[in-house]
């Protein structure tokens, strides 16, 4: 039966009733529709429910139209208010914004309506990338611009790494298994000057199969979190997707030349193309250890004939089972970035 008259009535006289004041840090107030259909006798047993809570307020009332589940907040004297609208269902369910619950998950509904708050908070801040919003993304992006000026080749790996991390301008935090991969003091053994510290940085980290993950929630401070990878859709790149064409970043790629490749290694023919190419390429460390690839010792090769330099590079790295794709560092740099693509090895965002 729909909520009659003498129902409403009922509710109206039992809102009173529950009317408290709690003393929260977040007040919560709750309104509860039945809608048409709903188990009107249930809705004493559900104030009981809701009043053991630590909220604000209760309220029981017939439906208005067709209302749906919402949170919404409001600020009075400074502190901000809560109000849940929750719908009565006619199989005796709490609905609620994210969640629905029975008589018998009062539990799972305090907390649910606990969180709610956070989640309204959350859900007002702007995010873009990773997560961030426009402006810290724009502080880490500033961080990783400068250009490293020196060799890194025999550079101690460790120290290297603590010091690019340490002159950052947020705290960032090293997990257990990235200490233990960084206790070694071995030179960094790979040329990192003229890049981005971002893309140094991320580079240096994938050699020893870790990533740097940004992090922030709610309105806390950003952090980056130093960690083995995964999830790599979450973790800062070693470059970026040019924002114009292939054409228009590297034209003098796509120049054609006569071009022949006889008893070369794929690392003497890209260093012989790098020059013509017009950018520098860029190995992916990780891609190439975990498929025991040395381009010192592929060999490869290409007949006599007409080529543009990109598609010369590109017929190398395929005898090596290699793919290369541009990108540009945080400085604006283009670079031609050779790996095996894959879940660790996602494309440039």
């Amino acid at each position: 039966m729909y909520v009659n008259r003498l129902a409403l009535a009922a509710c109206a006289l039992l809102a009173c009733s529950l009317a408290v004041c709690a003393h929260t840090a977040e007040p919560i107030e709750i309104e509860v529709v039945a809608v048409p259909g709903a188990p009107i006798q249930e809705l004493q047993t559900w104030a009981r429910v809701l009043g053991h809570m630590d909220l604000a307020r209760v309220t029981l009332r017939g439906a208005r139209g067709d209302e749906q589940p919402a949170v919404t907040s409001d600020e009075f004297g400074g502190v901000t208010r809560y109000k849940v609208l929750a719908l009565l269902s006619t199989g005796d369910k709490l609905i609620l914004p994210g969640g629905r619950f029975g008589l018998g998950d009062a539990k799972k509904l305090e907390a649910h309506l606990k969180g709610l708050p956070a989640a309204l908070d959350e859900a007002s801040i702007e995010r873009g990338q990773f997560g961030l919003t426009k402006e810290d993304f724009a502080t880490l992006v500033a961080a990783f611009s400068p250009p490293i000026t020196e060799s890194t080749i025999e550079t101690p790996r460790n120290a290297w790494l603590e010091q690019m991390t340490r002159e950052l301008p947020v705290p960032c935090e090293w997990s257990p298994a990235a200490r233990r991969a960084l206790a070694s003091a071995e030179p960094l053994g790979i040329e990192l000057q003229g890049l981005s510290r971002g893309a140094a940085l991320t580079l240096a980290l994938r050699q020893e199969g870790l990533a740097l993950f940004p992090q922030q929630r709610r309105r806390d401070p950003l952090t980056v979190k130093i960690d083995k990878l995964a999830n790599l859709q979450d973790a800062w790149p070693v470059g970026w997707k040019p924002t114009k064409s292939p054409r228009q970043t590297v034209p003098q790629a796509y120049k054609a030349t006569t071009i022949e490749i006889a008893n070369y290694s794929l690392a003497q023919a890209l260093t012989a193309l790098e020059g013509p190419l017009g950018a520098r390429i860029v190995y992916d460390p990780y891609a190439l250890a975990k498929n025991s690839i040395d381009p010192a010792k592929v060999m490869v090769k290409a007949p006599r004939k007409k080529l543009l330099i990109k598609s010369a590079v590109d017929t190398c790295l395929s005898q090596a089972r290699l793919a290369g794709e541009w990108r540009v560092d945080e400085a604006g740099t283009v670079f031609y970035w050779v790996t095996r693509f894959g879940e660790l090895s996602p494309r440039a965002p």
